[in-house]
């Protein structure tokens, strides 16, 4: 099997031949029909039923209990019309006919090398139970049965069996209905699409229903059969879980996963709990047996085979066999294109290397979907659709619809391989404690991986001269009319040029600057009057920027130009080779087309000089030696991850240490992004609490030093949330913790004027604006006031840190001292619940990292390359 997994012997005897011969192909879908527009009728009657007396006997007349009207529709013209469950959903049978009365085979099937991990498609009750029971004589000491259907699910009882029917929309009978459930509430849905199902049908004397077996061809369709009692038509649960009573082996558990994309978190701690409370994963107890359901034998379910068999691979696995893999040497050898179809996507390489052992734990991984999707390999499927993607002419006409399929389907398995490596290091982290974390609380502690998993949905755009020139990308001025709040263009040619207000801390921030303006604010910084002896400047930007004829621009979709097209994960060498190659093409296009303000036209002009900023700052460096020129991307307005936390320490610590400022060696830095505003506000405040841990803090940071403030609401404006108040009472010293990030942030905001919102204001503001809208954008909104309450929360963990590490020199990375330290006391938890639950009983989807993080991703439809 390879290294870094073990290999299955084979069971002691050989399974049934009732078990062998279900193995076969899954079927196929139909094609869809024409669905014919129903009729609205509207119940009238009240609710009460008249009695009616018959051979002495009583009878109530049933009456539907929904104030709901019965829709009527049908798949055709000429079949006929009934009633739709909730208006909308025919019952469709999950394998339909295949030859007249002949059920296509549910295709049970085994992993290679004779591993204990089965899957199928939907079996009927009676075939569940003889796959079972098959399983049952053989020598497994456990069986655990997964049903990974999310989409209700009934059981119709036919000729002494019950026949599973799925629900499925009228506009397209080949689209599961899926809710985004939990197993709890699935089971609960499932219930109501029966009591209603079973309301329709008693609301005629004949106690009847419409089903449909064959939606290809429509033959003799449909079907009506009775459906009067509960007995009738099953739910999941009673046909699953019944089977535990008369099988002691037998453990039961429905799984919610989704059609495509990478499962709920949630619902994989629900797998792992099988593994927390058995006792059979230790491998001196017998080996269990694994049985994963579905619509088919692909897809959810193969996604469960691959689960289960890497479980089981870390229960027969040597310690010694936990060690690198050889691949790394092979990888040289092979081309982007053969890296990919292996699964070397971009996203899957940057993945790899922050998971410790990476490239073993992808190895793994892949030798175990090998070995279960024989019916569908997921990295195969991923490449498979980008290399059609791709073949797509440039220059055709776009068709959104198509592009749009293709890439989200892309991206939904991409999510899914990506979740399976993370699962595999989680198996590999926590397998040896017996699970002493869920797979939640596990990814919570590890925001690298969730970061990654949350980027890796992004469009690569491609930022070469045939989409500028197609029009599809756009290059805008940097600079536009109010840009410059603070007045700093007069002096030094840059907007909103600051300073933090405290005399000993020279640090400072800045917009896009120009030649010119890099220029004066350099040597305004170095002249006889400030006195500082030396100047590093940090770019903050995570998009593309090029100077033309003295003035920079962003490249932006030609359909979005509020905002440049950012490239979120982008290392500072990817940012500026894609800088370096747009300047090489604009310099062979003379002429080019250019938006100086928004509002305006496009203007046509010859291109005289074309720089990036690395250039402009390596023609700084030649004139004044005593600067230093550093890019350190950050996401706009939204929190930056504990890498880039470390990396701007680790540029204010390289530069200034504590033997030089008792020197008097006056290191200045200055931080620039965009707008001058956000990125770079954040910045200072990192910079700013280093050199006052530094150099001390001083007067207005301390207790009782800080100005009262008299206005509505000042205790949101001050941040004084309760999910802030909660980690400050968690922290050491907590109160101080936070009155020093405040002290700091009061300061970088005290030369600003009203219309720069100060950081921690912001919080407030955003979230009031959110109450208040009425718009579209309520959701962005809302994410981004949580995004920036995050921001606020990690510049209190951050100067935490720095408390705590002083001593040790912060030798140690913030990041690491947060899956350390701050994991073990909570603030994963605190940062997993973000909320204000200062005004809601009940906290979004945004509260979780995952989400809020995956959120803020410009909607810009796909276009150049799939890496």
């Amino acid at each position: 099997m390879g290294t870094g997994a073990s290999s299955y012997s084979p069971p002691p005897t050989p399974l049934r031949s009732s078990l062998c011969a279900l193995r076969t192909s899954a079927p196929k879908d139909g094609d869809l029909s024409s669905i014919d527009r129903s009729n609205h009728l509207t119940r009238t009657d009240n609710h009460v039923g008249p009695v009616i007396i018959k051979n002495c006997m009583e009878e109530y007349q049933h009456v539907v209990d929904s104030s709901e009207p019965i829709v009527l529709g049908c798949l055709a013209d000429r079949l006929p019309k009934h009633p739709l469950i909730k208006g909308e959903y025919f019952l469709v049978r999950d394998h339909e006919l295949a030859d007249g009365d002949s059920p296509k085979s549910i295709g049970l099937l085994q992993a290679k090398s004779w591993a204990p991990v089965y899957w199928c498609g939907q079996p009927t009750a009676r075939e569940l139970s003889s796959i079972v029971k098959a399983l049952e004589n053989e020598s497994y000491s456990e069986i655990l049965l997964f049903n990974m259907r999310e989409e209700p699910v009934l059981f119709l009882n036919l000729a002494d069996d019950f026949v599973p029917y799925t629900i499925k929309p009228r506009h397209n009978l080949r689209d599961c209905v899926l809710t985004g459930r939990v197993m709890k509430e699935a089971d609960l849905f499932e219930a109501t699409i029966r009591h209603n199902v079973i309301a329709l049908a008693t609301n005629k004397d004949d106690n009847q229903f419409y089903f449909y077996n064959d939606t290809t061809s429509l033959i003799g369709e449909p079907h009506v059969y009775p459906v009067q009692f509960e007995d009738n038509l099953l739910v999941s649960e009673e046909v699953y879980s019944r089977l535990a009573f008369s099988n002691p082996k037998l453990r039961y558990r429905r799984l919610c996963f989704p059609l495509y994309a990478a499962p709920p978190d949630l619902e994989v701690d629900h797998f792992i709990s099988i593994a927390q409370d058995s006792p059979l994963f230790t491998r001196d107890n017998g080996q269990p047996a694994m049985l994963f359901t579905c619509e088919n034998e692909a897809g959810r379910a193969n996604v469960g085979a691959v689960m289960g068999y890497l479980l089981l691979t870390h229960r027969d696995m040597e310690a010694n066999q936990r060690r690198p893999s050889s691949v790394t040497s092979r990888l040289n050898r092979l081309s982007i294109d053969q890296m990919q179809e292996q699964g070397f996507f971009w996203a899957v390489q940057k993945l790899v290397a922050a998971i410790k052992d990476g490239l073993n734990i992808k190895h793994q991984v892949d030798m175990a979907i090998d070995n279960c999707c024989t019916s569908l390999n997921i990295r195969t499927v991923i490449y498979e659709t980008k290399k059609a993607m791709e073949a797509l002419p440039e220059q055709q006409p776009l068709n959104p619809s198509a592009i749009e399929e293709k890439y989200t389907l892309c991206c939904d398995y991409l999510s899914r391989y990506m979740f399976l490596i993370c699962f595999n290091a989680y198996l590999a982290d926590q397998y040896e404690v017996h699970f002493r974390l869920g797979f939640s609380k596990w990814m919570s502690r590890h925001p690298e991986l969730n970061h990654i998993r949350c980027i890796m949905a992004l469009p690569v755009y491609n930022t070469s001269l045939s989409l500028l020139s197609s029009g599809r990308h756009c290059l805008v001025s940097d600079n536009y009319v109010g840009l410059d709040l603070l007045g700093s263009q007069m002096d030094v040619r840059v907007a909103n040029f600051r300073k933090i207000n405290i005399k000993p801390i020279p640090v400072y921030g800045m917009a896009q600057p120009t030649s010119d303006g890099l220029s004066k604010v350099v040597n305004h910084l170095l002249n006889m009057k400030v006195r500082h002896t030396h100047v590093v400047v940090v770019n903050l930007r995570n998009d593309v920027i090029i100077e033309l004829d003295r003035a920079t621009y962003s490249v932006r979709d030609a359909d979005k130009k509020d905002e440049p097209i950012i490239f979120p994960g982008f290392s500072r060498t990817e940012l500026e080779d894609s800088e370096e190659g747009l300047k090489k093409n604009m310099r062979r296009q003379k002429t080019f087309q250019l938006y100086n303000e928004l509002c305006d036209p496009c203007v046509e002009r010859e291109i005289l000089s074309a720089y990036t900023v690395l250039d402009l700052a390596e023609n700084q460096r030649l004139q004044t030696l005593d600067m230093t020129y550093i890019r350190v991307p950050l996401m706009c307005e939204e929190s930056p991850t504990e890498k880039d936390i470390d990396a701007l320490k680790d540029v204010v610590c390289n530069h200034c240490k504590e033997e030089k400022l008792k020197n008097n060696t006056d290191v200045a830095f200055v931080f620039f992004c965009r707008t001058g505003k956000s990125r770079s506000t954040f910045a200072m405040a990192i910079a700013g609490l280093i050199m006052c841990h530094q150099k001390g803090f001083t007067k207005g940071s301390q207790k009782g030093e800080q100005e009262r403030i008299s206005l509505p609401n000042a205790q949101y404006t001050k941040g004084e949330f309760i999910i802030v108040q909660k980690l400050v009472r968690m922290l050491p010293d907590g109160h101080q913790m936070k009155r020093e990030v405040d002290f700091i942030l009061d300061e970088i905001f005290n030369t600003m004027t009203p219309m720069m919102f100060h950081m921690r204001e912001i919080i407030f503001v955003t979230y009031n604006r959110w109450r208040k809208s009425t718009r579209a954008d309520r959701d962005r909104i809302l994410c981004q006031s949580i995004l920036y309450l995050e921001r606020y929360v990690y510049l209190i963990l951050f100067n935490t840190y720095l408390h705590a590490e002083k001593a040790q020199g912060w030798t140690r990375p913030f990041s690491d001292w947060m899956r350390v330290v701050g994991a073990r006391a909570g603030v994963y938890e605190v940062l997993d619940n973000l909320g204000f639950y200062d005004f809601e009983d009940t906290l979004t989807d945004y509260r979780k990292m995952s989400v809020r993080w995956r959120y803020p991703v410009p909607n810009i439809l796909w276009q150049g390359e799939f890496r």
